[in-house]
């Protein structure tokens, strides 16, 4: 259940962060939309920023896996960065 709401909170500050950027976006908000309490928000995490580091981990993780997917004997860079977004989409 706790992974759950750690979960809800970090897609609900995705989204957020996506629609009225960071700066814009307070804890309160974050908490509301994905229908937890905030002292529930700051239990898994310190501080907006923190939130805002796991998503980026997150997406990084994603793009990293996505690469070691991609076929070893690719030769060209641009080909390369075709097969990341074509994992991206598929």
């Amino acid at each position: 259940m706790a992974r759950n709401k750690k979960t809800q909170i970090l897609d609900t500050a995705l989204k957020l962060f996506a629609l009225q950027g960071y700066d814009e976006t307070t804890t309160l908000q974050i908490a509301t939309e994905a229908k937890v309490t905030e002292p529930l928000l700051y239990y898994h995490f310190k501080n907006k920023e923190e939130i805002f580091t796991c998503i980026l981990e997150k997406i990084f993780s994603e793009y990293k896996e996505m690469i070691f997917k991609l076929p070893k004997n690719t030769r060209y860079e641009f080909d390369k960065i075709e097969n990341i977004i074509k994992l991206h989409f598929n």
